[in-house]
């Protein structure tokens, strides 16, 4: 029977581990991870919402919206309607992240970022 670990719960949580080791890139975390036995070898398979390395890494460029609910107004602006009509034209402002759904923590789910409450 394989040994289970007990890895973090979220990558939010792993990111920050991470970020505590003073990980700044791909590189460094695959040097550094086995330093925190709760951060798994490839953060980007084992957790299924993984945002990018970027994100978990909190190496994000510091030009996006701040919150969901200013990204939200910025979609609205664009006369986006839908999570897939988003993932098309999302980069027509620079601001706006490709998942806001995984940046923000306190992402309100797709019917309230698009107001279709």
């Amino acid at each position: 029977m394989p040994i289970q670990k007990d890895f973090y719960s979220s990558w939010q949580e792993a990111g920050k581990a991470a970020i505590r080791l003073g990980i700044k890139n791909l590189r460094e975390y695959f040097l550094s991870y086995k330093k925190d036995g709760r951060l798994p070898c490839n953060p980007n398979k084992f957790y299924s919402n993984f945002p990018g390395w970027q994100v978990f890494l909190g190496s994000v460029p510091k030009n996006f919206y701040l919150t969901w609910q200013q990204a939200s107004e910025a979609t609205l602006q664009l006369k986006i309607k839908s999570w897939a009509e988003y993932s098309l034209r999302y980069k027509e402002d620079k601001r706006l992240p490709s998942s806001p759904d995984s940046f923000y923590d306190n992402f309100p789910g797709w019917k309230k970022f698009l107001r279709k409450e």
